[in-house]
């Protein structure tokens, strides 16, 4: 009787033991038969019918959210700004097609490769009628990798992604809150500095006024036996003096009114503010500093200066600037505004 106990005991062990090799080779089985590298999405993404993307972190899905307009994008959570075409197609080109390397598919060690809780960076990818697309989420980024551990937000399939999805973000030392301000075209002002011809600069009341004057024209050709007068040779317009006309008459020095001449035609800001916002609290009403760029064609564009931002949060410190081409406000560094608000008698040649 207990002989035929301990074979039953015996019996029923290798039945447990051939249950958990069964087990554990299905488990191998589909782990091995798993593509090396698979396509994170169901299909690849059509980029011409993407209408918005929208980045999450920690319960905030929609920390930036990027939509397609007709002719471009802009950026909502930045008071619907331009976006940087740049900025945009950097990240598409990235998520088009996008393929990673299987890392592991269970959901205990999601936490391993930071897809766990508020840890990672949720990327939401609308196509036509804003439905969603493609729902990813981006973990931390392991050494020596171009790409980071992403994941689709309906499954715990762990994998290393072909290309980095964090640099487009702006993101380059791992997971962290997407900013608005990346995104945005922050080109305030872009003039051709060839088609300046005089500055106007407005201090407070003080006015410096400089002019280019431009070499005689060369003198026009004879005319042609056949009777017809040849067209005089057009003015090469990057051959110029600069003259200072007020507060007093005098020329001036040419490298450093073109210094002030290349800050103001090509002015980048570091963020933006409420166009909406009340202009006594940027400074901008009746601003006390501007600078009147006179163009050669006989209209002019006004750049104005007012009151300086503090650091606050991720809101870096700068100068509240709009132009006179539309109302955006901007914010420039104060190093832009030192280089333009030049003292008249630093401009004078000696």
């Amino acid at each position: 009787m207990l002989k035929q106990r301990v074979l039953w005991w015996l019996l029923a062990a290798l039945v447990v033991l051939v249950a958990l090799s069964v087990a554990q080779r299905v488990t191998h089985r589909r782990a091995v038969s798993r593509p090396v590298q698979a396509l994170l999405s169901d299909q690849t993404l059509d980029l011409t019918a993407i209408t918005r993307i929208t980045l999450g972190w920690g319960p905030d899905s929609t920390a930036v959210v990027i939509e397609r307009l007709p002719d471009h994008w802009v950026v909502r959570t930045s008071y619907s700004y331009p976006a940087s075409q740049q900025r945009i197609d950097d990240l598409l080109r990235n998520l088009g097609d996008l393929r990673g390397e299987f890392r592991s598919d269970k959901a205990e060690v999601l936490a391993d490769y930071g897809l766990a809780g508020d840890g990672a960076v949720a990327i939401t990818v609308f196509g036509q009628d804003f439905q969603p697309q493609l729902r990813l989420l981006v973990g931390r980024k392991p050494l020596g990798s171009v790409g980071e551990f992403v994941r689709r937000r309906d499954s715990s399939a762990v994998y290393l992604s072909s290309v980095s999805l964090l640099s487009p973000l702006g993101l380059w030392n791992g997971p962290a809150r997407p900013k608005s301000s990346h995104f945005v075209d922050l080109q305030a002002y872009k003039g051709e500095r060839n088609d300046i011809e005089s500055l106007v600069i407005d201090d407070g009341g003080k006015i410096t006024e400089l002019v280019k004057v431009f070499p005689p024209p060369p003198p026009a050709p004879a005319v042609a036996d056949t009777g017809q007068a040849t067209p005089p040779p057009a003015q090469d317009r990057s051959i110029y003096e600069w003259r200072l006309k007020r507060p007093r008459e005098a020329a001036a020095l040419k490298t450093k009114v073109d210094a002030i001449l290349n800050s103001a035609s090509t002015v980048r800001a570091i963020d933006v503010a409420d166009p909406d916002g009340d202009p006594l609290a940027y400074g901008l009403w009746k601003a006390r500093r501007k600078i009147d760029l006179g163009l050669r064609d006989g209209t002019s564009v006004t750049l104005f200066f007012g009151a300086a931002r503090a650091e606050a949060g991720d809101q870096p410190a700068g100068i509240y600037m709009r132009t006179s081409l539309d109302n955006s406000v901007w914010v420039v560094r104060e190093s832009v505004v030192n280089a333009i608000f030049v003292k008249p008698e630093e401009l004078r040649t000696p």
